[in-house]
């Protein structure tokens, strides 16, 4: 146990790293014990709101893509625009309220991961 807990401390300090800093959303993922579902789902989410932010709803191809998809994701099907309280309710519902909502999109942000929709629901945060 001792020797795969010294590995991963390795391998995250790689990771950190390579991206110049520890705060990007990968880091988060290790620091906070998110698993490969979680991710997936995460990335899932991220793109189904993108699509809201752009075209206000939806698309019936990111619709079809999502069916059979986590609940948490059909939580986020709306025909509007996407709001913090949106990806605060999801991210809650998804890794529980020890996980900051902020500082998770913060670290999506840092990771250059979908940056306009992350920008876009931190602004909404300060309203």
């Amino acid at each position: 146990m001792d020797l795969l807990e010294y590995k991963i401390k390795l391998l995250h300090t790689i990771v950190t790293g390579m991206e110049g800093n520890n705060h990007s959303f990968f880091s988060f993922v290790i620091d906070h014990n998110i698993t490969e579902e979680q991710t997936g789902i995460i990335m899932k989410a991220l793109t189904l709101l993108k699509d809201r932010l752009t075209d206000g709803k939806v698309s019936e191809e990111i619709g079809e893509v999502m069916e059979g998809n986590s609940k948490h994701l059909k939580m986020l099907d709306k025909a509007a625009l996407p709001s913090f309280t949106d990806f605060k309710e999801f991210s809650q519902a998804l890794l529980g309220d020890e996980i900051n909502p902020e500082y998770l999109l913060k670290s999506i942000y840092m990771q250059n991961i979908h940056k306009e929709l992350c920008e876009y629901l931190l602004k909404d945060l300060k309203k």
